[in-house]
């Protein structure tokens, strides 16, 4: 065959297309992983698998490859979006994030604050070059379903070979925590796709990494992964997720006897209002641990000056290590928890699927109530905060940092009784605020707790503020306050990590241990300083606010115990966990 030949072959050839196709789609994905993840040790085999598998449906299924423009197109908008949402808040979008209306959290703004041109050439180029080989190649109009199916073939006997490194890592983390059964024949038929389409390995790495739950091995394997692999994954993961919702939850919730006679002491229709005689402050801190507000930076000054003031020089209440009960992660189980005392739900996001019925609250009971946020617009803000019994819901000065949120909040005058509730956002992953905080931290530390650290000194500065005006204010001496986290935010491998450099270095970090939250209580009529250090969880935090404003006899008691009472627990966790996840599904308190 002589040149002329082979170009006339190659520009009458559908499989020109197709080589083309899975090309751009590679390069697209390429860029996005370098961009992404400023990375570029990528394993091409990976986005190359994917981007054949969309190419050959795509050209299968049209006989016109300019079709193939609006996947591109697609592609492009999804790519643009993550990258977008990661770079601001830390971490991948998942199918939850996507199905919550205005979850979105930061997206417009980050737009502009970190736009380059570079994200457009990026995502355009491989596109472009895919247009100039279509102005030049004149294909067949005829499918490729023939050659479909052999490609489809190739792909599915190479599942093997690609999750290889998969298999290898996840095997020696299971041998680990599964001694009795390491074989690869047991792993094989329990973790393989094909045999076992309830467990997608490659699928369970990426969505794992996406809601932060490690990173060890799965973070470092998961984001070899391209885009369009993670989104594919993430498709099919909410597949799996739904029949196993609906599977779970198809059936009517049904409380039994048993269950209405522990809820009936929990829950008190017929008791009268309680008046509250202070105003009540709530800041819940953005994945505040307890560890922080003892932390040290370089030279010996503490992270959180201000807090520990706040604690040394005031009759406070401290319990610095409460179990935090955040089943998915999300800020708003932190939100839910301290305000209406019930656990998340254990599938799902409670305020997506929940969030429209009336909750048990205290905030109810102020004349004025309002929670200022910097971005309301996440998480549903707008929905749940009536349903929390909160009557206006206010934007601080700015979504990019809280001292907006402290500022405004210090603008709401306390003259009479109210109930303010604030919440942080700028220690949220990827601590994006670290990189314009003045603070030395021991640069031995791992990264993210360095990070992690000047986003806490931040917060501390911006608590200064209101620390400042308490010391000056009888007011705000006046009210009750409550300081906690809305979750813990360091992972096991960051405390193994962390705990590293302290045996390493010879310092000590106090409270150092696996997801905990400090709540920290004050009210002018505490006449001492107490601390807790007995086992407590997040839901001992609302009965515990309960106590401190004074509401003896609430309505609703909560699945918590008092902190600040010697009234014994008088139920268990697990079944207070059963027992919230059947009231807030049946919907329970919008007909009692």
């Amino acid at each position: 065959m002589d040149y002329k030949s082979l170009i006339a072959k190659l520009r009458n050839s559908q499989w020109t297309v197709f080589a083309a196709m899975v090309l751009t789609l590679t390069l697209k994905s390429t860029f996005w992983h370098t961009q992404m993840w400023l990375d570029w040790n990528v394993r091409l085999h990976y986005f190359v698998y994917t981007a054949m598998l969309l190419s050959v449906a795509v050209l299968a299924c049209k006989r016109r490859p300019w079709w193939s423009l609006v996947v591109f197109v697609a592609a492009s908008a999804w790519m643009f979006s993550v990258y977008v949402y990661y770079k601001v808040w830390g971490v991948v979008v998942t199918m939850d994030e996507v199905r919550m209306l205005g979850n979105l959290k930061g997206f417009e703004s980050s737009i502009l604050a970190d736009w380059k041109w570079s994200m457009l050439l990026w995502l355009a180029l491989p596109d472009a070059l895919y247009i100039a080989l279509l102005c030049w190649v004149r294909p067949a109009k005829k499918s490729l379903w023939r050659y479909s199916l052999i490609v489809l073939a190739i792909l599915i006997l190479a599942i093997p070979v690609r999750q290889f490194p998969y298999y290898k890592a996840m095997r020696h983390y299971l041998v680990g925590y599964n001694p009795h059964k390491p074989g690869l024949k047991h792993f094989w038929f329990n973790t393989e796709p094909l045999f076992n389409p309830a467990y997608q390995p490659w699928m369970e790495s990426t969505i794992c990494f996406a809601n932060q739950a490690s990173n060890g091995w799965e973070k470092r394997y998961a984001h070899q992964y391209g885009i369009i692999d993670y989104g594919v994954a993430m498709l099919v993961f909410d597949h799996c997720y739904r029949e196993q919702e609906e599977a779970a939850y198809g059936e009517p919730v049904v409380i039994s006897s048993e269950e209405e006679e522990l809820i009936s002491t929990l829950y008190h229709p017929e008791n009268e209002e309680f008046v509250p005689e202070r105003s009540l402050i709530l800041i819940l801190v953005e994945s505040l641990e307890p560890w922080a507000l003892d932390a040290k930076g370089k030279d010996g000054s503490l992270v959180m000056p201000n807090i520990h003031q706040f604690i040394e020089e005031n009759n406070t209440f401290i319990a610095p290590e409460v179990q935090s009960m955040i089943i998915q992660g999300c800020s708003s189980d932190g939100q839910l928890m301290a305000l209406t005392g019930l656990t998340p739900i254990s599938k799902g996001i409670t305020v997506t699927l929940y969030g429209e019925q009336p909750f048990p609250n205290y905030a109810h009971c102020y004349p004025s109530s309002r929670t200022v946020n910097p971005s309301p617009g996440s998480w549903r803000q707008q929905v749940v905060n009536p349903n929390y019994g909160i009557k206006m819901l206010e934007e601080s000065d700015t979504i990019h940092n809280d001292e907006g949120v402290f500022r405004r909040m210090l603008s709401i005058g306390m003259d009479s009784i109210s109930f303010v509730f604030l919440i942080t956002e700028s220690s949220h992953v990827p601590f994006s605020i670290a990189e314009k905080v003045d603070f030395a931290i021991d640069p031995a530390m791992p990264d993210k707790v360095v990070r992690y650290l000047k986003c806490m000194h931040y917060v501390d500065e911006q608590f200064g503020m209101f620390l400042k005006k308490f010391n000056e204010s009888a007011e705000l001496r006046n009210c009750d306050i409550v300081i906690t986290g809305d979750h813990s935010i360091m992972s096991e491998q960051d405390i193994i990590e962390t705990t590293a450099y302290t045996e390493k270095s010879g310092k000590t970090i106090a409270n150092l241990k696996f997801s905990q939250v400090p709540l920290i209580l004050y009210s002018p009529r505490f006449t001492e300083s107490k601390r807790c250090n007995e086992q407590c969880y997040q839901i001992d935090v609302y009965p515990s606010i309960l106590g401190l404003i004074g509401c003896d006899n609430p309505k609703w008691k909560g699945v918590g115990m008092n902190l600040l009472d010697t009234v014994p627990r008088n139920i268990e966790i697990e079944q207070a966990y059963k027992i919230s996840d059947k009231l807030i599904r049946s919907e329970y308190f919008s007909t009692h």
